[in-house]
C-alpha cells in the first residue's frame, strides 16, 4: 500500500494530489517508508539521467522533504547522486528549492559527513548553484 502511494505521488499531474499523498506518507512510520522511497528515488534519479521525466516534477523535492522529516541519513548518498546532475535539469525539477532550501536537506542529513560535504562543495563538475548549497550547510555546521 505504502509503495503504491510513494508511486502515485511519483506519477501524480497536479501538485495538490502530490501534496496531498506527501502528507499521508509522512503519516507512516520511517521503517516503512524509507526502505521504499529510496529505491523510488533511485529510479527516478536514474531516469533524469536518461532525460525521461515523470509527470510530477517535483518528486524529487517531496522526496527530499520526507527524507529530511524522518532525518533518513541513509538516504545522504542518494540524495548527492542526484545533485550531481546537470544544472539544467535540477533546475527544472527543483526550481527555487534548490538555491534556497537544499542547504537544509545537506546541513540536516549530511551533519556527520563534513568531508564528503566539502569534496561536493569542492566538485568543479557541479554546477557552481548546486555547489553553493554544499558551501552553505558547511558553514553552518562548522561555524
Amino acid at each position: 500500500m505504502l509503495m503504491k502511494k510513494i508511486k502515485t505521488m511519483k506519477n501524480t499531474e497536479t501538485y495538490a494530489e502530490a501534496n496531498k499523498i506527501l502528507k499521508d506518507i509522512l503519516k507512516s512510520p520511517k521503517d516503512d517508508v524509507i526502505p521504499h522511497l529510496m529505491e523510488e528515488f533511485r529510479i527516478y534519479t536514474d531516469e533524469c539521467k536518461k532525460d525521461i521525466f515523470p509527470d510530477n516534477d517535483i518528486f524529487a523535492i517531496q522526496s527530499m522533504i520526507i527524507f529530511t522529516e524522518f532525518r533518513a541519513k541513509e538516504s545522504f548518498d542518494l540524495i548527492l547522486d542526484y545533485l550531481t546532475m546537470s544544472y539544467y535539469t535540477l533546475s527544472y525539477q527543483m526550481a527555487s528549492f534548490l538555491v534556497e532550501n537544499t542547504w537544509e536537506v545537506l546541513y540536516i542529513l549530511g551533519e556527520d559527513r563534513i568531508e564528503d560535504l566539502k569534496k561536493y562543495a569542492n566538485n568543479k563538475h557541479i554546477d557552481l548553484v548546486v555547489r553553493n548549497s554544499f558551501f552553505r550547510a558547511l558553514v553552518y555546521l562548522t561555524y
